[in-house]
This record gives C-alpha cells, sequence and structure tokens, in this order.
C-alpha cells in the first residue's frame, strides 16, 4: 500500500485545546472524505500498522507511537478532533494525500504548446511493464503481453530491454530500444530501433534503410557497385574512383548498346581553322550563262572564221585557282569528371 504523510496530525504535531491548553487525552477520527465511515490511518510509511481510531494524544497533545500519521495515498480524509471529554473542536473536511498523474499539468514549452495531463503524457506510449510483464525471464509475462497489445488498439507497444518469458505464442505489433530476449515462447513481431537513438552506422551524412530488424547503412543500395556517373567538380566524391582513361572525350547519346570511339581530342575538334584548298571543277559549278552585244549593233563586222550566230561564246576570265573556308569552332564547354562507384 503506498501512504503519504497526512496533511493533518502529520508529523510531529502538537495539539492545544481553544484556551491554548495542551490537548491531554484529546481525540483524533479519521473518515472516509464527506462521510462518518471510518477510514484508516498508519504509524508508519510502511503503510502496514494501523492507528488505533480514533488516535488518543498523550499527555502533551502528541500523537503517540513515534508521532506520525500517514494516509493512504491519494485517498479523501475527513479528520475531527475532539477533547477527552469527547466535545468537538474542529472537522477537517476532503483532505488528500499525494499528487494525481490525472489532475497535474504539463506543458511541453515553446510557441504553441498545449497544457495537457501527466496521465495523457505518460500513456502516449503502452509498455508491457504497465501490465506486469517482469524482464527476469522466469516470470511468465504472456498475459501481460497480451493486455498491452488489447489496450493499444493497434498501436505498437513498448518492450523495455531483458528477458521475457512466453508460453506460447503472442502475435502484435512491438517495439524496443535495446536487446530483447524472448524465453520458451514466441513473440511475433518485435522491432528493434537501437541504431534510431545509439549509433548510426556508415559515415556522417549517410542514408539510413530499414533491413526489417534494424537500421543499416544504404551508401551502396542507392548507388550500385560499378555505377558510372558525371561529376561536376575535380575530385571523384567519397566511395568513387575517378576514371582517367577518357581525358578530353565528347559524350554520345545511344538508344543501343554503348561503345566509345574516335581519336580526335574534343579541344582539337572544336579549335578554330581552315579548310583544306578546294578548286572547282567545271561539273563543280552551277549551271549558267553570259548575256552578251549581238548582231545589228553596228560596232561588230562578221568575217571569214570570226563569230558566227548561235554558238558563240563570250571568254573567259578568272585564275581557276583554289579557295579555302574559315571555321570557327570556339564552343563554350563545361568541363566534368567521369567517376565509378566502388
Amino acid at each position: 500500500m503506498s501512504v503519504n504523510v497526512s496533511l493533518f496530525a502529520g508529523a510531529g504535531w502538537q495539539f492545544f485545546d481553544s484556551n491554548g491548553v495542551m490537548l491531554s487525552g484529546g481525540l483524533v477520527y479519521s473518515y472516509v472524505a464527506g462521510t462518518s465511515t471510518p477510514q484508516s490511518t498508519y504509524t508508519t510509511s510502511a503503510g502496514n500498522v494501523a492507528h488505533a481510531n480514533p488516535i488518543v494524544l498523550d499527555a502533551s497533545g502528541r500523537v503517540p507511537s513515534g508521532g506520525e500519521v500517514w494516509a493512504t495515498d491519494l485517498a479523501g480524509y475527513k479528520f475531527v478532533l475532539k477533547t477527552s471529554a469527547a466535545v468537538t473542536i474542529g472537522t477537517y473536511d476532503n483532505l488528500t494525500t499525494g499528487v494525481s498523474a490525472s489532475t497535474l499539468m504539463y506543458d511541453q514549452g515553446g510557441v504553441g504548446a498545449v497544457s495537457r495531463t501527466v496521465t495523457s503524457k505518460l500513456q502516449e506510449w503502452i509498455s508491457v511493464e504497465d501490465f506486469g510483464a517482469v524482464a527476469d525471464g522466469v516470470t511468465d509475462s504472456t498475459a501481460a503481453f497480451n493486455a498491452a497489445l488489447l489496450a493499444a488498439g493497434g498501436q505498437y507497444v513498448f518492450v523495455p530491454s531483458g528477458a521475457y518469458y512466453i508460453s506460447g505464442l503472442v502475435t502484435g505489433s512491438f517495439f524496443s530500444v535495446g536487446s530483447v530476449t524472448i524465453n520458451n515462447g514466441t513473440v511475433v513481431t518485435i522491432t528493434n530501433l537501437p541504431q534510431v537513438f545509439v549509433t548510426p552506422p556508415g559515415p556522417a551524412d549517410d542514408i539510413l534503410l530499414s533491413n526489417g530488424t534494424s537500421w543499416v547503412s544504404a551508401s551502396n543500395r542507392v548507388f550500385p557497385t560499378g555505377t558510372k556517373m558525371l561529376f561536376v567538380q575535380t575530385a571523384a566524391p567519397t566511395g568513387w574512383t575517378k576514371i582517367l582513361t577518357d581525358n578530353d572525350s565528347a559524350l554520345r547519346v545511344v538508344s543501343g548498346s554503348v561503345s566509345s570511339g574516335g581519336t580526335v581530342g574534343f579541344i582539337a575538334s572544336i579549335a578554330s581553322s581552315t579548310s583544306g584548298a578546294t578548286t572547282l571543277s567545271t561539273a563543280q559549278m552551277p549551271a549558267h550563262t553570259h548575256s552578251y552585244t549581238g548582231w545589228g549593233s553596228g560596232n561588230i563586222v562578221q568575217s571569214c572564221g570570226g563569230p558566227g550566230a548561235g554558238g558563240d561564246t563570250t571568254g573567259s576570265t578568272g585564275g581557276g585557282g583554289s579557295h579555302t573556308h574559315s571555321l570557327f569552332g570556339d564552343i563554350k564547354y563545361v568541363d566534368a569528371i567521369y567517376a565509378v562507384k566502388t
């Protein structure tokens, strides 16, 4: 039984009558609050030895048997103080020892925080130990596990670290934050979350994935070993190796199998240059005609062997040399490296 020092008569109290005279042989009655039903008080914090009811005060007006009065925790009391002649001096009702979590308020603090009872705060998670489970590996905790599941209404139930004896099979959603051992029977399923609260695996800024039992590094799952990627930076990231065999190369997008080819480097292929010299042949020139002044102009005289009507042509001009074209290939670009996941 849980007891607390009584709010009335408590520890070391000394009582006096209305004239200030020590209340020798005075009487202290204890009842259930608001009634005339007697209710016990106790001599010590063990709560196993009840006072006489009424308590008879000693010659100095004090409680005998150690001078202490302990009341049942959270129980409402009414106390009546009388003289040794049973004349009532005072009545003190609705006195309760201890504080109930259902009336004590909790406030998280911070902007927007809402006050609520300590009971509601403590009941955010249900534990198997709330229903009597004992982590000694011997005490049968089957009923406690099942009762906790029923109370949780489908929510996860907390299992503190330790060993639990289960007779048979318990099926439900449990979680723990430490090592849990089930002796004899089986519990399906307990999700262990040690890595969430203790030490994450892998390097800083690593990504974690659940394997169904614990949290593991996802560094080799996000990008499998052998994956190749471009990075716009000089050095390869941690876990990647820079490929040096394809320096000064361009990329080609294909719909089929990948390959490589070519012999001229990217920079050389886009540098400004001049095309090779070319002399146009007659076949390469576009078809064309030239107009000139014909007969009857008054200034051309036909002579034997001279130009005749119909098949005459103009004289030729030009040097018949070759020509070139300037090529401007100063294309803007951004360097990147090519790396493989190791």
